[in-house]
């Protein structure tokens, strides 16, 4: 499936889904025509190129803003990562194993993440402000926003704290919740920290929220309970793939809810993002790296246990989980939170978190920084002039 960033959209994916797609694709092809047309009458026949993937706006290299270098100093990321000393399965300290996974791998990975990140993006992330405001539903004084899904999506949320931070927002609370709908079942996972903003004597406050569900069956779940607020988004964030759950289950549980999603925004008077499967970039000694996908023992000849060698560049930039996705989803136009485009080439990006070996499913801070920025950038554009240019070719 190609992007809906316009700088880099690629040729649609194949299998269902894609004719109705490539007409998407199509259609953005016409916008950025009308666009660039528009734009040469009020420039005088200005010449308008397109822009490379390492240069900003005026043609030079953008500065790393020092707030995405440092990552490491973000202060309600550190924080987080203290309130969490509770043990995982594995006897390890969760706050740990959260920084483990917001940390790079390469001391000079954020550099190299941010060279690959698209223009477009890193106009936002030098202007965090503006970046915070075009996630946002307007200026409205109160606005909430909930992550829910995996590992991953706690990182995202983690990220957009950080971008807060950045923007000059202050955190003033935190709330940590245990989530569970009967006594029989574990509880969850739930954290809300709350942020506000004070400009020209005009206050801001932002709810953001995680909860904790790993599978489309507890995302629905959860959303079901979710009391309603004003001025809701809500971005699902499934499909770290360790063959916890039949290729054919995940797909079938993704396809229950893509079905539900109209009925969820109506009840919640919110909005819904699904973000697309997030590329792994495993790769094994037995064999040529293909899609990155994780393997398990049952996957090796004689069911031998054979660990990653490291992360690499995938050949085949889908998967099983991306091409049921994009399968699943086609209908879901402008409700897609696309972002396998700009992941796949960060291959370089990601954590430290593996247990003894590598971690290619969890990506550094940085990388969340972009993915989120991608996030405005889609989320953004539903109300400016992409919208009003998406209406003239029905």
């Amino acid at each position: 499936m190609s992007s809906f960033l316009p700088l880099y959209s690629k040729l649609p994916a194949e299998g269902e889904g894609a004719m109705v797609r490539f007409r998407f694709l199509e259609i953005t092809a016409k916008t950025l025509a009308l666009a660039t047309a528009v734009a040469l009458c009020l420039t005088g026949l200005r010449s308008v190129q397109e822009q490379s993937l390492t240069e900003s706006y005026d043609g030079k290299a953008a500065t790393v803003p020092s707030w995405f270098r440092d990552y490491a100093s973000c202060v309600s990321s550190q924080e987080m990562y203290k309130k969490f000393n509770t043990t995982d399965k594995y006897n390890r300290k969760r706050g740990e194993v959260m920084h483990q996974e917001d940390t790079c791998a390469s001391s000079d990975a954020e550099a190299r993440i941010w060279q690959a990140t698209p223009p477009v993006l890193q106009e936002l992330l030098l202007q965090p402000e503006t970046l915070v405001q075009t996630l946002l539903s307007d200026e409205l004084p109160y606005q909430h926003i909930l992550y829910i899904g995996d590992s991953t999506a706690w990182q995202q949320t983690r990220s957009l704290g950080c971008i807060l931070e950045a923007a000059a927002f202050k955190e003033v609370s935190f709330e940590h919740l245990s989530l569970r709908r009967n006594e029989s079942e574990e509880p969850v996972d739930s954290t809300i920290t709350r942020w506000v903003h004070s400009r020209a004597g005009v206050q801001q406050s932002v709810a953001l929220q995680f909860i904790s569900a790993p599978f489309f069956e507890g995302v629905a779940h959860h959303l079901a309970d979710f009391q309603r607020v004003p001025n809701l988004r809500v971005i699902v964030g499934v499909g770290a793939w360790y063959n916890s759950l039949d290729k054919a289950v995940w797909a079938k549980d993704l396809q229950d809810f893509v079905g539900s999603v109209p009925s969820i925004e109506d009840q919640l008077g919110a909005s819904i993002y699904l973000r697309e499967p997030l590329p792994q970039h495993f790769e094994y000694p037995d064999k040529p790296i293909s899609d990155g996908i994780y393997r398990q023992k049952t996957e090796f000849p004689g069911n031998a246990s054979i660990p990653p060698k490291g992360c690499a560049a995938v050949r085949d930039s889908q998967d099983f989980r991306s091409r049921a996705f994009d399968d699943k989803t086609a209908n879901l136009l402008g409700k897609v939170h696309l972002l396998r485009d700009v992941a796949v080439p960060f291959f370089f990006s990601h954590g430290t978190a593996g247990l003894g070996q590598a971690d290619c499913t969890h990506y550094c801070l940085p990388a969340m920084h972009v993915f989120n920025a991608a996030l405005a950038q889609q989320v953004g554009g539903k109300g400016g002039w992409q919208s009003w240019l998406l209406s003239l070719f029905p």
